[in-house]
């Protein structure tokens, strides 16, 4: 379905842009809603409003999982996102001013955690006093009074930084450009069987595991996650909890929506066997899958953050029910209390 979306960021850089725009492309050419992408990615649509509209640069896990159950062209967004991290890190963006404090815009929370931005370790000295102390780089002279040598001058060696930067993203573009000519040409590596497998499974919507044999895998790669339904959901703070299950797996995992870095959910069974949810940057998070093929297991799904920890109801024998048909939830599953 067409959107009608509002204008991006004035102060996006251009690769950040351009990936923006391209990626409301895919949502559009294949009519989906952002409910509909979230529900093939695991991330939430909160999620996805943002990085469609610019607010964040998305993660390259959040990217990965659009391409493998929605589609779109790998390379070109994989490069265009390379791209607008070099640009986050240096700074750069279509309207950056070349001098002057608070010039250049801050980088998203999401982009921080991922790839640091640089810092100028010497501090820029007054016109009218001494210039800053500290050795000398290799092969410079002593200067003397009243003069400053070009390569102790801060603001020349930011320039050199800039450049530098600048040069990177130019050969970073032409590589990409130069790419689909060399397509045909270019020798492939032969991916392992175990690897085009999964991936094959993956794309057609058919699991290639089913209950012990899926303990650790991802729900994702596997293509578990092509039927899975939500059993119970609970509530650690604003922190939405999940407990994921796919009938034709016949295995679980943990989900958690809403939250931020660092905070967890756990999923476990009767049986000693548990998987974790770990947010490292964004807002969402799944767990490896643990087995719930035996009629006898319990499901339960805790979560941790700085403001506390809570736990969903527990979750009994999830292959015994009746499922209509894959993606329909079970009628019988309903929000759990923290307890």
């Amino acid at each position: 379905m067409a959107s009608s979306w509002k204008p991006l960021p004035a102060h996006l850089s251009s690769p950040a842009r351009l990936l923006t725009e391209r990626l409301r492309e895919v949502k559009d050419t294949r009519q989906l809603s952002l409910a509909d992408i979230a529900g093939r990615t695991h991330y939430s649509k909160a999620s996805w409003q943002r990085w469609l509209n610019g607010e964040r640069l998305v993660t390259a896990q959040a990217l990965e999982s659009l391409l493998t159950q929605v589609g779109g062209d790998a390379d070109a967004l994989r490069g265009l996102l390379a791209q607008a991290a070099v640009a986050a890190s240096t700074g750069a963006s279509d309207d950056d001013a070349p001098d002057g404090p608070g010039a250049r815009p801050d980088a998203s929370p999401a982009v921080a955690d991922a790839v640091p931005l640089p810092t100028d370790p010497l501090a820029v000295g007054s016109p009218a006093g001494p210039a800053p102390v500290g050795p000398l780089p290799v092969g410079a002279a002593p200067v003397g009074p009243g003069r400053r040598s070009p390569l102790r001058e801060p603001r020349f060696l930011l320039s050199l930084a800039n450049l530098a930067a600048l040069v990177a993203l130019i050969v970073v573009g032409v590589a990409l450009l130069a790419a689909p000519a060399a397509h045909s040409a270019r020798p492939r590596t032969t991916p392992t069987p175990t690897a085009t497998a999964t991936a094959a499974a993956a794309a057609a919507g058919t699991p290639d595991c089913v209950g012990v044999g899926c303990t650790g895998r991802d729900p994702q790669l596997t293509g578990c996650g092509a039927d899975a339904v939500t059993l119970l959901t609970g509530n650690v703070g604003k922190v939405i909890l999940y407990i994921r299950y796919s009938p034709s797996c016949r295995a679980a995992w943990a989900k958690l929506t809403d939250a931020a870095p660092r905070d967890t959910a756990t999923i476990t069974t009767n049986a000693g066997q548990s998987a974790v949810a770990l947010v490292h940057w964004g807002y969402d998070a799944y767990s490896p899958m643990v087995d719930a093929d035996s009629g006898t297991v319990t499901l339960r799904v805790c979560g941790q953050q700085p403001q506390g920890k809570g736990c969903t109801l527990p979750v009994s024998d999830p292959a015994a029910r009746h499922w209509p048909s894959p993606g329909t939830p079970d009628p019988r599953s309903a929000s759990a209390a923290v307890r």
